[in-house]
């Protein structure tokens, strides 16, 4: 285990460092990807795959193998606190849900298979830093302690970075960009058409709960969760509002039969607009380890592939020049991600005032629901024609 040196380390093999360690190993490029769990492996998530991130998935060869699992979605529905409902179709082949469980089993294993290192139960729990410039990772490895160096560290582990804790860019600074979520799977619930259903109650407010349906496994079988910011429910049990919520006159006939398949399990979703904290000397963030999560919606699959993407061409770059410094060789992995990343993210920030003002929320609910434009854009949106739809790849392309 000694003397242990590749191109780049990415710690964290879940679907953006999964992604990145696809488009370098695909390059050529040595990479050695480690993960602390085994895989299979749980993963709290509401489960939707985007435009954006099925345009990944398509182009590093998952696809055929995801559809064994995936369950397309035909659109979305959301609840305004008047009750009124918005219906978003979505095209064909664009929004997908798949169990995180396998979902990111196949990521994993497409990496390994474009020739990506996979090292599982490996545990990161520390940087190399020498001279102002990350040089590796501490990890501890079968039952051994090590130290891990390459020229390029990517932090992919989540939103309890230990890779951007021992850098200094941790992101916890901002009660208004830190939400708490709970995800559990039912059966027998009732109502369910395919559709990905979210309910902007009072009862919730400032959050929303949703349904994402799994009938391809299972009549009446859903992922079924629950999010807030953090700081709007202190004292609070996730479980306690959501039996609140299901036993609500609008919804309980839904839930008269319901029975939990898997219990709700929570995590925390750092979503900071500014996306300012995801590079230094020797080191990229991506995902939730740089906040990358959609504000309001928390989806955060789609971001850290996308963000994967670019750290690969970034890291690519600075190969070839021999520069793995912040402002050299690394500086054009922040301008992708403010380019293409930053501006939607600051407009979805302003939504969470609808979040916090049931008026707003109902009023905004009605004009997506009633203005042809407004309802077009979101499902552009949703096809990742938006936020991520223009990339610099020669291969990658938008339908």
């Amino acid at each position: 285990m000694k003397n242990i040196e590749r191109d780049v380390i990415i710690v964290g093999a879940g679907p953006g460092g999964a992604m990145c360690a696809g488009y370098l190993a695909r390059e050529g490029v040595d990479v050695l990807l480690l993960e602390k769990e085994t895989f299979p492996r749980e993963k709290p998530c509401g489960e939707g795959l985007g435009g954006d991130a099925m345009i990944h998935i398509k182009e590093l060869g998952a696809y055929d193998e995801l559809m064994k699992y995936a369950e397309m979605c035909k659109g979305f529905k959301f609840y305004a606190p008047d009750h009124s409902v918005c219906e978003i179709p979505t095209v064909p082949d664009t929004e997908y849900h798949c169990p995180r469980r396998m979902g990111d089993t196949i990521y994993r294993n497409n990496a390994e298979r474009l020739g990506a290192e996979v090292w599982e139960d490996c545990w990161v729990y520390d940087l190399i830093t020498e001279d102002g410039q990350v040089k590796g990772v501490k990890a501890k490895y079968q039952g051994e302690y090590i130290e891990l160096r390459a020229k390029i560290v990517i932090g992919a582990d989540g939103a309890h970075s230990k890779v951007a804790k021992a850098a200094g860019l941790f992101f916890d600074d901002d009660e208004d960009a830190v939400a708490v979520v709970a995800r559990g799977y039912m059966r027998n619930v009732k109502g369910l058409e395919s559709w990905n259903e979210f309910f902007f109650d009072k009862a919730v407010t400032p959050g929303y709960v949703w349904l994402m349906p799994y009938e391809k496994y299972e009549k009446g079988f859903v992922n079924f969760g629950i999010g807030y910011m953090r700081k709007a429910y202190e004292g609070r049990k996730l479980m306690e509002v959501a039996e609140e919520w299901m036993n609500l006159p609008e919804h309980k006939d839904r839930f008269v039969d319901m029975e939990w398949a898997a219990p709700m399990k929570g995590w925390r979703i750092p979503q900071n607009q500014h996306q300012g904290k995801n590079v230094a000397n020797g080191l990229l963030l991506i995902g939730d380890a740089a906040a990358m999560n959609v504000p309001v919606s928390g989806e955060g699959v789609g971001p850290a592939m996308c963000a994967g993407a670019w750290a690969s061409l970034t890291v690519m770059d600075a190969l070839k020049q021999n520069d793995f410094t912040a402002e050299g060789g690394l500086a054009s992995y922040p301008q992708y991600v403010n380019t293409y990343m930053v501006p939607e993210f600051m407009e979805m920030r302003k939504l969470l005032d609808n979040i916090y003002d049931p008026e707003k929320c109902n009023a905004y609910i009605h004009r997506l629901r009633d203005d042809p434009v407004a309802n077009a854009r979101a499902n552009e949106g949703f096809q990742g024609k938006i936020m991520f739809g223009k990339f610099p790849f020669k291969n990658v392309t938008v339908n």
